[in-house]
């Protein structure tokens, strides 16, 4: 069962309470045992999946929940805030972080934009955050991301590949022209521009 395989291995990461670093530089595991109630936090343009337990997240006067397997795109550095209503020590809360590299992004939307296959429509007046699940391609992926952490050798040589996996899977995702048209609106389009 891959929803259980990827919650031991960020369980076996996330040991303790807290948000902890992994040997790949931008990616984050966590585990939050009790409640807490909304707060702000900071948040960098990142892919965050809640394996375990439920989250809220907060953008202005809009509410975001995220449930096991679905993930929440931030294209964008926001002041957002989170709460957290259900976790206990039994079943606590498991998410994963992982921050945006538009620069492979850009790279990516090149050769997407130059293939025939179609890209995703991005939703008229969708919003600048948004949820969706996690489907099997982007669940395996991770899954041999972070079971590579424990080999640096093996991290270094396949981690880049299965990184640039995991954000095309996003980009062929159902949110994938939303984020397409969020990287050029907020700035990215000059990492494009330096790539032709």
């Amino acid at each position: 069962n891959r929803s259980k395989e990827l919650a031991k291995l960020v369980g076996s990461i996330a040991k303790e309470d807290g948000l902890f670093d992994t040997n790949w530089p931008g990616l984050a595991v966590s585990r939050i045992s009790t409640p807490f109630p909304r707060q702000p936090v900071p948040y960098k343009p990142s892919l965050c999946i809640v394996v375990q337990g439920q989250k809220q997240i907060f953008l202005g006067d809009r509410e975001y929940v995220y449930n096991p397997f679905q993930y929440l795109i931030v294209p964008v550095a926001l002041p957002l805030e989170m709460e957290i209503s259900r976790a206990s020590r039994k079943e606590p809360l498991l998410g994963l972080g992982l921050e945006l590299d538009l620069t492979v992004i850009s790279e990516l939307l090149l050769k997407i934009d130059d293939s025939s296959q179609p890209f995703p429509a991005a939703k008229p007046n969708q919003s600048a955050l948004f949820v969706s699940r996690t489907s099997f391609l982007l669940q395996d992926a991770l899954i041999r991301l972070l079971r590579l952490l424990s080999n640096t050798t093996d991290l270094k040589i396949l981690g880049p590949s299965i990184v640039r996996e995991i954000l095309y899977r996003v980009l062929q995702d159902e949110q994938g022209g939303q984020l397409r048209n969020l990287v050029f609106r907020d700035g990215a389009s000059h990492r494009i521009a330096g790539l032709i």
